[in-house]
């Protein structure tokens, strides 16, 4: 809740000022879930994610256990819309 929605929001879609600014992929779209593995998941959340003009979204490497990391992919896969 704290890290995340800011930008992700608590659904996932992304519609946040931050998110829409951003362009974030909405999470709980079922095409953009397909589009990615766990594993790639875990290693953006974990190593962040950058684009040409820097970060996009910061690391957790430093604040969060791979425990935890997992735990985010479960809950990020709990989003997607049937």
């Amino acid at each position: 809740t704290t890290n995340c929605s800011e930008c992700h929001g608590k659904d996932g879609r992304g519609r946040t000022d931050e998110g829409k600014r951003l362009k974030i992929v909405d999470l709980s779209n079922p095409q953009i879930q397909d589009s990615f593995t766990d594993e790639q998941a875990f290693r953006i959340i974990k190593k962040g994610l950058k684009d040409d003009t820097g970060p996009v979204m910061h690391n957790t490497s430093y604040r969060l256990t791979d425990e935890e990391v997992a735990a985010l992919v479960r809950h990020v896969r709990s989003l997607r819309r049937k």
